[in-house]
């Protein structure tokens, strides 16, 4: 292998794909850096199993080739070069780098031990979505997915394709996220998978131009998503999603319509006391108009006050603080409505404006 390319090029791509590797130390070859020199390009590839990473630069091959290096290493260096064009050749098990007066080299690793990189070529349900819209689905719901490993089912997103529409949800066990969008089915399948929330969250950060639109791809076990030059394929989460739709009450007694950005900033002082606590609770008392809002521990007291349009009963009920602020720091809406039946049952939050999606957060009980 010999190339000459531009060496911010090169570090931007070689950046973008380290995201696919490996922070398990389970296999040395998952924590290298796959790049392939052809028909003048450089395409880069990394993996951990789970999620498949590529990018491809222009390049001057002088000489076809592929080698695989350890990925971090090699990452670390780019970023301390100066800007403009890098010399890159093979001798033996060594990849040389040449940069102005910067010369380095790495060990080459067996190429053959490199996981083929998996492309979905074989797609049941192709979907087409603006960038505007996915970004708004990953964004929403990631704040809802489950972080641990008590069920790997919940740390993905439900993406439920119905003819033109896009049904997802995300859950916890604590708080509940659904959104409803249109779409482009381009294959008119009905579809039911669920995304890793890890793989959504890299393919947010290749959405650049909310202006364009979006490609996934499916078949029975990935997803595929190729933007700004950068290929994403992920495994899909097997198992059955659980049946979010009756986690949902079908009416209220209480219904609350609000500033967001005044409730939002209450809460956030309110917190200051409210996450000294491990449950970070505060209390909502709702009367006369009125949101009170109150947290407070042998440090002291916070209380707030929020104008609201109420109809229904007055009411009395404790939340987590993040689960609230977390909510309302996904909405970009002015006014919110916020429905509640009981001191023990879960509220739904939702945009007066833009009906098309729904949080849901329990409640905590106060003895």
């Amino acid at each position: 292998m010999k190339v000459i390319c531009e060496g911010l090029d090169l570090s931007v791509a070689a950046n973008t794909v380290l995201r696919g590797v490996s922070n398990k130390l389970i296999n040395p070859i998952l924590e290298c850096i796959k790049i392939v020199a052809k028909n003048n390009t450089l395409l880069l590839s990394t993996t951990d199993l789970e999620i498949y990473m590529e990018k491809k630069i222009n390049a001057d091959v002088k000489i076809e080739g592929e080698v695989i290096i350890p990925a971090k290493l090699f990452c670390e260096y780019l970023r301390k070069i100066s800007e403009g064009q890098v010399l890159i050749w093979q001798e033996g098990n060594k990849l040389k780098i040449k940069t102005g007066d910067s010369d380095c080299e790495f060990s080459c690793l067996n190429i053959s031990e490199f996981p083929n990189i998996i492309k979905v070529t074989d797609s049941n349900t192709k979907i087409q979505i603006e960038t505007k819209e996915l970004k708004n689905i990953i964004g929403k719901s990631l704040c809802c997915v489950l972080q641990d490993d008590s069920r790997p089912v919940l740390k993905g997103v439900l993406f439920n394709i119905e003819k033109d529409i896009l049904n997802t949800a995300s859950l916890d066990g604590f708080r509940l996220c659904t959104i409803q969008t249109k779409i482009k089915n381009l294959t008119d399948n009905q579809t039911v998978k669920i995304i890793p929330a890890r793989a959504l969250d890299e393919i947010s950060k290749i959405l650049t131009d909310e202006n364009t639109n979006n490609i996934l791809e499916f078949n029975k076990n990935f997803i595929q998503v190729i933007a700004n030059g950068v290929s994403i394929v992920s495994r899909l989460i097997e198992g059955e999603f659980i049946n979010y739709k009756q986690i949902v009450p079908p009416n209220y007694e209480t219904n609350v319509v609000v500033n967001k950005k005044n409730l939002e900033q209450a809460l956030e002082r309110a917190s200051l006391l409210a996450r000294v606590d491990r449950n970070n609770l505060v209390n909502f008392k709702i009367k006369d108009g009125i949101i009170t809002i109150k947290s407070n521990n042998e440090k002291g007291l916070i209380e707030e006050k929020v104008a609201c349009e109420l109809k229904g009963k007055d009411l009395e009920i404790a939340f987590n603080v993040k689960y609230f602020s977390d909510a309302l720091r996904n909405i970009a809406d002015e006014f919110i409505k916020i429905n509640f039946n009981s001191s023990i049952t879960p509220c739904t939050i939702t945009s007066v404006a833009n009906g098309n999606f729904l949080f849901l957060i329990l409640p905590v009980r106060v003895i």
